[in-house]
């Protein structure tokens, strides 16, 4: 590596460094450097480019704590405020707890004063797709940490999506139970507090959701409509395609009106899963699927009054499913 310094600057070409078990080797130039050392400036200015071959991104956040734990000016803050900085990176492979990644792009901006950042221009390979997007990063003036950031999802494995994410937090649907390839645009907002504990009420998504060549597999929550489908059907529910725009919001997921065509049953459906698995949908089902071979023949039974034609003229029958997911009841919506 080369270090030049002029005027309290140093200039750096292809130096490597290690944080943990993360390399990382730096071209650019460190602005005020020389000053900060000398306590004479408060912060300095990183420009330049970041090349690694590995990242363990949650050991690599030790970085904010490179002050120690005695300086007393910024002990309230969560995020460092004696740097600036301006880098594009590459990094082929980026890991944080079970997510891995490959060819990790992108620009960061860094204001420690403000303490906000900008992710810019960012792609990676991952779980068997394409992830792309911008992201805002910042600490607000009672430490709450906030993020705001689009991202685009290019055919990625669910199961593997929800495997690398702990399932999300949540036993309801886990990667066991879903497969399929997910394209998706999607906006998140959400809010942590210094200790890096999540704040439910403030999690915000909008998701233009497309899920091809999906299944959903030993799915029980499927299993409450027995009554009007053989169980065999319902073990395996295999679906060609799924699109829908999903909103996340006050702690329920909202799930406007949607087709699913699948192989056991063509369904329209619509309603609101809450956080606390609280459940309220709204099933419609054709009557031509509920007198094939593959429903049970309870359902045959259904009276003239629980009919109703759908606007391209077929014959359907309309459900409402309530209560919870553990116990969820299933009956004819009047």
């Amino acid at each position: 590596s080369i270090w030049e310094i002029k005027n309290n600057n140093v200039f750096i070409k292809d130096d490597d460094f290690q944080i943990s078990e993360s390399d990382i080797r730096f071209t650019g130039e460190i602005n005020n450097l020389i000053l900060y050392l000398m306590n004479e400036k408060e912060k300095i200015d990183v420009k330049g480019s970041v090349f690694s071959e590995e990242v363990k991104f949650k050991q690599l956040m030790t970085i904010k704590d490179i002050n120690g734990e005695d300086d007393e000016t910024n002990s309230e803050k969560v995020l460092p405020d004696w740097f600036d900085a301006d880098i594009k990176f590459h990094i082929d492979k980026f890991n944080y707890e079970n997510f891995n990644s490959t060819n990790f792009d992108g620009e960061i901006e860094y204001n420690g004063e403000s303490l906000k950042l900008y992710g810019k221009k960012m792609k990676m390979s991952a779980l068997e797709g394409k992830i792309s997007g911008d992201a805002f990063y910042y600490e607000n003036k009672i430490h709450d940490l906030v993020l705001k950031t689009n991202i685009d999802l290019e055919k990625i494995n669910v199961s593997e999506g929800f495997k690398s994410f702990n399932n999300f937090g949540q036993t309801f649907i886990t990667n066991k139970n879903i497969k399929g390839a997910a394209t998706s645009s999607i906006y998140l907002q959400a809010m942590w507090d210094e200790n890096y504990n999540l704040f439910s009420k403030s999690l915000n998504v909008n998701a233009d959701l497309k899920i091809e060549k999906g299944e959903l597999i030993d799915f029980e929550p499927m299993y409450s409509l027995s009554d009007y489908v053989s169980l065999d059907e319902l073990k395996n529910v295999k679906f060609a395609t799924l699109e829908n725009k999903i909103r996340i919001e006050k702690n329920k997921v909202i799930i406007p009106e949607m087709d699913i065509n699948s192989t056991a049953l063509h369904v329209h459906v619509s309603g609101i899963h809450r956080f606390n698995n609280k459940i309220n949908y709204n099933v419609e089902l054709l009557l031509s699927d509920l007198l094939s071979k593959k429903m049970k023949r309870k359902s045959n039974r259904l009276e003239l009054k629980d009919l109703k034609h759908d606007h391209s003229g077929k014959t359907t029958v309309q459900l409402k499913m309530k209560g919870t997911v553990d116990n969820p009841r299933i009956y004819i919506n009047k």
